[in-house]
């Protein structure tokens, strides 16, 4: 026999029919003593790895079910406390409408009452005014009474006075 030149160990092909028949004896032995637990080990393998795909995906749904029940939750609740904002800034809008108008009316009512009060002492004024008018007229008409009574009395003494001095230059 010759060797085989495309042998790198320099063998020739008998041996490596040889070594390929025991090679394969090996592999069909191993196969016999361990195939069984091997094809066991590949079914178990497969159903974990079914398990596993089945449970990631019932997880991966019940988490996007989850998710979308909280984004439902919250938007719910972001519309509910927009609502609510809404609600109570119409309420205020309203009470501080409501308090403008008691404000304009409280203060109509007040300026009323000035105004009234402000005639009242106009009027109150006027009518002292015209007493005292009144008295100051009839105090100068009583002085003007008493002042030509002086002026009487003048006279009068003027006249007293003339009638002594011709009396005394008659009896000198």
């Amino acid at each position: 026999m010759v060797p085989n030149s495309d042998d790198e160990n320099g063998s020739t092909e008998p041996e490596d029919i040889a070594r390929s028949a025991d090679a394969g004896n090996m592999e069909q032995l191993r196969s016999l003593l361990f195939g069984g637990q091997m094809r066991d080990y590949d079914r178990r393998f497969k159903q974990v790895d079914e398990r596993i795909s089945i449970e990631l995906e019932r997880l991966s749904t019940e988490l996007r079910g989850e998710l979308l029940a909280e984004r439902e939750a919250r938007l719910s609740a972001q519309q509910s406390a927009a609502t609510t904002l809404d609600e109570l800034r119409l309420a205020l809008l309203t009470r501080l409408d409501d308090l403008d108008a008691a404000l304009t009316e409280e203060s109509a009512s007040r300026e009323s009452a000035l105004g009234e009060l402000a005639d009242a002492l106009r009027d109150e004024l006027e009518a002292r005014a015209a007493v005292v008018e009144r008295a100051l007229t009839a105090e100068r008409e009583r002085l003007r009474g008493e002042k030509a009574d002086r002026e009487e009395l003048a006279q009068l003494f003027g006249d007293v006075s003339s009638r002594l001095a011709r009396t005394r230059d008659q009896a000198e």
